[in-house]
Protein backbone atom coordinates (compact mmCIF):
# COMPACT_ATOMS: atom_id res chain seq x y z
CA UNK A 1 0.00 0.00 0.00
CA UNK A 2 1.41 3.57 -0.60
CA UNK A 3 1.65 6.53 1.70
CA UNK A 4 -1.75 7.99 2.83
CA UNK A 5 -1.23 11.10 0.07
CA UNK A 6 -5.23 11.98 0.40
CA UNK A 7 -7.14 12.48 3.56
CA UNK A 8 -10.35 14.10 3.87
CA UNK A 9 -11.26 14.97 6.91
CA UNK A 10 -15.17 14.14 8.29
CA UNK A 11 -14.97 16.79 10.98
CA UNK A 12 -13.48 19.78 8.45
CA UNK A 13 -15.62 19.01 5.18
CA UNK A 14 -19.10 19.45 4.39
CA UNK A 15 -19.95 15.15 4.56
CA UNK A 16 -23.23 13.89 4.91
CA UNK A 17 -23.80 10.29 7.07
CA UNK A 18 -26.38 8.07 6.18
CA UNK A 19 -26.95 6.04 8.98
CA UNK A 20 -29.70 3.15 7.38
CA UNK A 21 -28.14 3.12 4.40
CA UNK A 22 -24.20 2.80 5.67
CA UNK A 23 -23.19 5.46 3.24
CA UNK A 24 -21.32 9.25 2.94
CA UNK A 25 -22.15 11.52 0.41
CA UNK A 26 -19.85 14.29 -0.63
CA UNK A 27 -20.19 17.39 -3.03
CA UNK A 28 -16.89 17.23 -5.18
CA UNK A 29 -16.48 20.61 -5.17
CA UNK A 30 -16.78 20.44 -1.17
CA UNK A 31 -13.38 18.70 -1.49
CA UNK A 32 -11.63 19.89 -4.43
CA UNK A 33 -9.23 21.42 -2.33
CA UNK A 34 -8.07 18.73 -0.50
CA UNK A 35 -6.49 16.30 -3.05
CA UNK A 36 -8.50 13.64 -6.00
CA UNK A 37 -8.73 10.44 -5.45
CA UNK A 38 -4.86 8.68 -6.35
CA UNK A 39 -3.59 5.19 -6.96
CA UNK A 40 -3.65 3.64 -3.46
CA UNK A 41 -1.91 0.70 -4.08
CA UNK A 42 1.64 -0.08 -5.83
CA UNK A 43 1.09 -3.28 -7.51
CA UNK A 44 -2.08 -1.93 -9.08
CA UNK A 45 -4.39 0.80 -10.24
CA UNK A 46 -6.96 1.13 -7.58
CA UNK A 47 -7.24 4.64 -6.89
CA UNK A 48 -8.85 5.45 -3.80
CA UNK A 49 -8.91 8.81 -0.93
CA UNK A 50 -8.71 7.81 2.77
CA UNK A 51 -11.40 9.85 5.27
CA UNK A 52 -10.85 10.39 8.43
CA UNK A 53 -13.69 9.94 10.70
CA UNK A 54 -15.17 11.59 14.19
CA UNK A 55 -12.66 9.71 15.81
CA UNK A 56 -9.74 10.71 14.11
CA UNK A 57 -9.87 6.63 12.56
CA UNK A 58 -8.93 6.52 8.70
CA UNK A 59 -10.94 4.61 6.36
CA UNK A 60 -9.96 3.84 3.18
CA UNK A 61 -12.85 4.72 0.26
CA UNK A 62 -11.71 2.75 -3.17
CA UNK A 63 -13.30 3.80 -6.47
CA UNK A 64 -16.07 1.37 -7.44
CA UNK A 65 -17.37 2.94 -10.44
CA UNK A 66 -17.66 6.37 -12.15
CA UNK A 67 -21.61 7.17 -13.58
CA UNK A 68 -22.38 9.25 -16.20
CA UNK A 69 -26.20 10.28 -17.14
CA UNK A 70 -27.43 9.34 -20.95
CA UNK A 71 -25.56 12.87 -22.25
CA UNK A 72 -22.92 11.32 -20.91
CA UNK A 73 -22.35 14.00 -18.18
CA UNK A 74 -20.34 13.12 -15.60
CA UNK A 75 -22.84 12.60 -12.72
CA UNK A 76 -20.78 10.63 -9.70
CA UNK A 77 -18.86 8.32 -8.05
CA UNK A 78 -19.31 5.40 -6.03
CA UNK A 79 -17.06 4.35 -3.29
CA UNK A 80 -16.56 1.01 -1.43
CA UNK A 81 -14.94 1.34 2.38
CA UNK A 82 -12.07 -1.54 2.31
CA UNK A 83 -10.04 -2.75 5.19
CA UNK A 84 -7.52 -5.90 4.39
CA UNK A 85 -7.18 -6.83 8.07
CA UNK A 86 -10.62 -6.94 8.44
CA UNK A 87 -12.56 -7.26 5.27
CA UNK A 88 -16.17 -8.26 6.16
CA UNK A 89 -15.98 -5.18 8.94
CA UNK A 90 -16.41 -2.53 6.44
CA UNK A 91 -18.66 -4.75 3.49
CA UNK A 92 -21.18 -2.26 4.16
CA UNK A 93 -19.52 0.81 4.26
CA UNK A 94 -19.97 3.25 1.02
CA UNK A 95 -19.91 6.57 -0.15
CA UNK A 96 -20.89 9.10 -3.28
CA UNK A 97 -19.33 12.03 -4.70
CA UNK A 98 -21.48 13.94 -6.28
CA UNK A 99 -20.28 15.84 -9.04
CA UNK A 100 -21.27 19.83 -9.41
Amino acid sequence: MLPHQVVWDYNTLTMTWYKEEQKLVVIESDVRGQGAPCRIYNDACDEGVWVKGRTGKEILFVLEKTNYNDEQELTHWDFVAQCRENPESLRHLRMVVFND
